[in-house]
């Protein structure tokens, strides 16, 4: 995932939730009334459910019985089907090395500017206007502006263990230094 300019404000443990614009074609999926996961859209009509990839999924142990239940995540995406957790790494910017991962702890769907002052903290930001501000500059094409409030994923969500020391091995490894 892409935190262009918030990614530092993960690593200072300052920011705990993302919001993503709702693609077309993306739902949710859903077990006892709470998301799971993301489905990204079929293909073609004839994929069946177990075919379709998913983008994103919560890392809590829930989606074992989902595995287990023989409907299943697809098996080459994101760690679904390997029992392990899924994680997902964080960069800089688009096409960037991987700074270090954050694991999903929840999922759910809303409208932009339902966001409160507790979930403008949770975005790593002291006030919903300075969280405007930022989605402004970041957000500009049409359907995805604050004055269009699409549908956002929201998702919250725990760098992985060990982050300072991935950060510095990437840092060594790659020279990377964003």
């Amino acid at each position: 995932m892409i935190f262009q300019e918030t990614w530092r404000m993960i690593l200072d443990g300052t920011k705990t939730q993302t919001r993503r614009v709702v693609r077309p074609g993306e739902h949710p999926y859903v077990l006892n009334n709470e998301i799971v996961g993301v489905m990204m859209p079929q293909r073609s009509p004839l994929e069946k459910v177990y075919d379709r990839r998913i983008k994103w999924k919560v890392a809590n142990g829930r989606i074992d019985w989902f595995t287990q239940a023989g409907v299943g995540w697809n098996s080459g995406s994101r760690g679904g089907g390997s029992g392990k957790v899924p994680t997902y790494a964080v960069q800089a910017g688009r096409g960037g090395k991987a700074l270090f991962r954050i694991k999903i702890k929840a999922i759910r769907q809303e409208h932009l500017r339902d966001i409160t002052q507790e979930n403008a903290v949770a975005e790593g930001f002291q006030s919903v206007n300075a969280f405007v501000a930022a989605w402004s500059r970041l957000h500009n094409r049409k359907g995805e502006r604050w004055a269009d409030n699409p549908k956002v994923w929201c998702l919250t969500f725990d760098p992985v263990d060990g982050i300072a020391d991935a950060l510095l091995l990437n840092i060594i490894k790659h020279g990377i230094v964003p």
